[in-house]
Formats: structure tokens, sequence, C-alpha cells
């Protein structure tokens, strides 16, 4: 299942009526929202998910509208301005849940603008941090968040 989800390529959408970000994949119906309660009741707490539901996103709580916390990843955090840099998610694996180190990365944008005259390109250089695995220095699982799109392999 979690296959599907390699080497999708994320961008920014807006924001929610929360006013969190959330994500779509270029290629599928994947998305990557923050959650102040899946389930829409009290008491669940907050999440970033990866899930194949849109978000609703002119609802403050269970954004994709099932009632229930089911989706593809999750990782709990109360904070909901980006999803986490590095962290710990609970992912759906075709095994069962697992846990998975998955780290973000930012990338350089390159614009370019066109006058009548003259083109000029500029890149913005960002910082890049990668988290692994400290078992074995190899990354768990891989996205990249930033100026650029997101980028997401799971490694089931």
């Amino acid at each position: 299942q979690q296959e599907s989800l390699n080497h999708l390529q994320f961008e920014l959408q807006g924001n929610t009526k929360g006013g969190f970000p959330w994500y779509k994949a270029k290629a599928a119906e994947q998305y990557i929202y923050f959650d102040m309660s899946c389930s829409g009741e009290a008491g669940t707490p907050a999440r970033w998910v990866i899930d194949e539901d849109a978000p609703n996103v002119s609802a403050i709580a269970d954004l994709d509208g099932d009632r229930n916390c089911s989706y593809h990843a999750r990782v709990k955090t109360t904070d909901g301005t980006a999803p986490p840099k590095g962290a710990m998610w609970r992912v759906q694996c075709n095994t069962g849940w697992t846990d998975m180190w998955l780290a973000l990365f930012r990338l350089p944008v390159t614009t370019t603008t066109k006058t009548k005259t003259t083109t000029t390109s500029t890149t913005k250089k960002a910082k890049v941090d990668m988290m692994v695995s400290s078992a074995t220095g190899l990354p768990h699982g891989l996205a990249v968040l930033g100026l650029g799109p997101l980028l997401l392999w799971l490694l089931c």
C-alpha cells in the first residue's frame, strides 16, 4: 500500500480554516495536513497526517470528515505551523503499523524573471538537514519540504 506514496511530490496548496498549511501530491490524490482532532471529538490529540482523503479546508477538526482517525501516517504534535523537520511518524505499512523516522529537507528554489530585453535567474539557497537512523546510519524515511515541493519516500 505505501509503495504508492514513494517519490510523490507534495506542493503547498494554502491554509485550512485553522490557519495551518496543507499539501497535495502532484501526481496522486494524497495529502499532508494538520488535523486538530482527526475524530472530531474532544481529547483526540492534534497531529499531522498523510491521507488519501482531501482535507475539508473549511473545517476546524476531522478534516477528512470520516469521524475516525484513518490515514496512511501520522505524527502527534500541537505545532501546526509546518510538518516537523524530523520526527518519528506512525506509518501503516503492509505488515501493520510501524514507527518510522521521517526527515524534512529544504531545497533551493530557482525563479526566472523575464523582461523585454533581459532574462535573469536567481537561486535562493536554503539550509539542508538530514535525520538518519542511529542504528544503521541510513534514512528510515525521507521527506523534502521547504521553499520547493515536498518529496516523500516511505521505506516500509
